[in-house]
């Protein structure tokens, strides 16, 4: 990699820090060809369908099986802690998606507005990905105190009791009790309400990383997470803070990159989390230290879009894995809608 770098440097003093960082992160060249699958892969997001199935009885105008669907949205559900970029990546997703040059309005608004303790989120906050509006990007408060009540919010976002707009804290008398535990509490009557992919958002630049009470809180919630049937999903934010510092230290951004996954791997290990389904981003924003992060017709654009389009649909394929499963399990039978 440092090779990489330093011929890249030599071949054009003036090619700015986040080209390196694209290179680094993904190996894809920017070609005609590219940018074709990346237009197709948008393409596939802004006409989704969520999953459906047919019963035997036919439609008696048209006498076509009758199609039901097993979810009328699909829900992705991000969650971490404060500062971890849970918004900005909801509104990279957003922006590379629809190829837009902004954020989502009230993704903006969090954003511009962080309360005293840092949190931007508050509230159950739903962006939808594309124009129908079928696939649903929920936003959450970020977790700080790592208490029983930050735990009783996520099993209530888990359980699908959040709707949009809701404020997220308080306590509740039903989640002082172990009764989140019960199978009965993960039981959704209504699966267009639930979570369909849990993505764990975490800053790769924060240190210590992943350590002490934080990682007790995510080890128990990956846990249960994992016990109903949800796939595992983590998105390691700040890439390119890393980058910066290897740089600045003079270090192996490659060997850095690896030491995170690594991390997050080795903590996770009995949750059947997998490398591929670790991900490493920086996400869309204005400038931090002197380093604004992406605009259109910057070196280095492309590659960046296509990391959030594959993303989008890698979460919407589990998505779609998920409510399937659930479908299965809880209805044997077509009922007629």
């Amino acid at each position: 990699f440092r090779k990489m770098a330093d011929s890249l440097s030599q071949q054009n003093q003036s090619l700015p820090f986040f080209y390196n960082l694209t290179v680094a992160l993904s190996p894809d060249l920017e070609t005609e060809e590219e940018e074709l699958i990346i237009e197709e892969r948008r393409r596939s997001i802004k006409s989704y369908v969520p999953p459906y199935t047919t019963c035997e009885t036919t439609n008696l105008m048209s006498g076509d099986p009758t199609v039901v669907p097993m979810t009328t949205k699909t829900n992705l559900v991000f969650i971490g802690p404060v500062g971890s970029g849970k918004s900005s990546l909801i509104g990279s997703l957003y922006r590379a998606v629809n190829k837009l040059d902004r954020f989502p309005d009230r993704v903006q608004q969090t954003l511009n507005h962080p309360d005293m303790e840092g949190h931007g989120t508050l509230h159950w906050l739903d962006s939808p990905l594309n124009q129908s509006g079928n696939i649903v990007l929920q936003d959450t408060r970020g977790h700080q105190a790592f208490d029983d009540q930050e735990r009783s919010t996520h099993y209530k976002a888990l359980r699908g009791f959040y709707r949009d707009g809701t404020e997220m804290g308080g306590s509740d008398s039903i989640f002082s009790k172990d009764w989140w535990r019960q199978k009965w509490f993960w039981q959704r009557a209504n699966l267009s309400e639930s979570p369909h992919c849990i993505v764990y958002v975490f800053d790769g630049s924060a240190e210590p990383f992943l350590d002490g009470e934080s990682l007790e809180h995510y080890r128990e919630l990956f846990q249960l997470s994992t016990e109903y049937g949800y796939e595992p999903v983590v998105v390691i934010t700040c890439a390119d803070l890393m980058y910066q510092e290897a740089e600045m230290k003079r270090e192996n951004f490659e060997v850095k990159k690896a030491r995170k996954l690594d991390k997050v791997l080795f903590e996770f290990e009995r949750q059947n989390l997998t490398r591929q389904s670790i991900y490493l981003v920086t996400n869309f924003h204005d400038g931090r230290r002197g380093c604004k992060m992406w605009s259109e017709g910057d070196e280095g654009y492309l590659v960046a879009n296509k990391i959030f389009v594959d993303l989008a649909r890698d979460l919407v394929n589990i998505a779609d894995r998920f409510i399937k499963r659930k479908y299965n399990e809880t209805r044997r039978t077509c009922v007629l809608l």
